[in-house]
Formats: C-alpha cells, sequence, structure tokens
C-alpha cells in the first residue's frame, strides 16, 4: 500500500491488487486510520491498482467517507476501472461517493471553493 501526502494536507492512498483478502483490506484500513490520526481532512483513493473490492473492503471505504465528512473533508475515488465501478453501480455506492479521472483532477476537487448551499 502506497501513501503520500500532497499540498493541503491531502493525503492520496494507492491499495493494490485484490480488496477481498483480509490481509489487504487491513492495510486499507490502516493507511486510513493513519491519515485520520494525522489529521489528514481529504484523502483520495487512487484505485489505479485495484482489481477487485469485496463487502467488507466497501464497508472500510464507507467509514472512511463518513469520517471524512464528519470533520469537514472528503473521501474521493480516482482512477476507478470498469470492472471496479460496475461493483459500485451495482450497490449503489456510485450514488455516494465521487469519481474522478485522475488524481490531479481529484486534487483540483479537493482545492477549489465549494459552492454555497
Amino acid at each position: 500500500m502506497k501513501t503520500a501526502t500532497l499540498d493541503h494536507g491531502i493525503v492520496v492512498i494507492v491499495p493494490q491488487g485484490h480488496l477481498s483478502n483480509d490481509d489487504e483490506t487491513d492495510a486499507l484500513e490502516q493507511a486510513l486510520k493513519q491519515a485520520f490520526d494525522q489529521g489528514s481532512k481529504h484523502l483520495i483513493i487512487d484505485c489505479t491498482e485495484v482489481k477487485k473490492i469485496d463487502s467488507t473492503a466497501l464497508g472500510v471505504l464507507i467509514s472512511a467517507y463518513s469520517q471524512a465528512a464528519r470533520t469537514g473533508g472528503r473521501l474521493i475515488l480516482a482512477k476507478v476501472g470498469k470492472t471496479l465501478k460496475k461493483t459500485f453501480v451495482t450497490t449503489k455506492l456510485s450514488l455516494v461517493f465521487d469519481f474522478y479521472p485522475t488524481v490531479e483532477l481529484a486534487v483540483a476537487a479537493l482545492t477549489q471553493p465549494q459552492p454555497e448551499t
């Protein structure tokens, strides 16, 4: 699992392989926990290297999404492949998460002022 901290305190996490086994899902959960423990509010999950995801890993992402929202931050998914995107559509989580085709566009979305609602 690769992680990087960018400007504005944005953390990019790059999970690898199949998020359908305990080791990979635990590594994702630990990376997210570490980012939150260090005070990060905005996270990008770069899904370039994710081949598969199961319900446990989806639960980890939902929990992290909620935690980010509670602290005034956001969790965004970037570079989600077609097969992986089908999982999010099938589970209706595509209505919850924001998806961006590149990490750069995800960063731009996090650093631009949000319109007042």
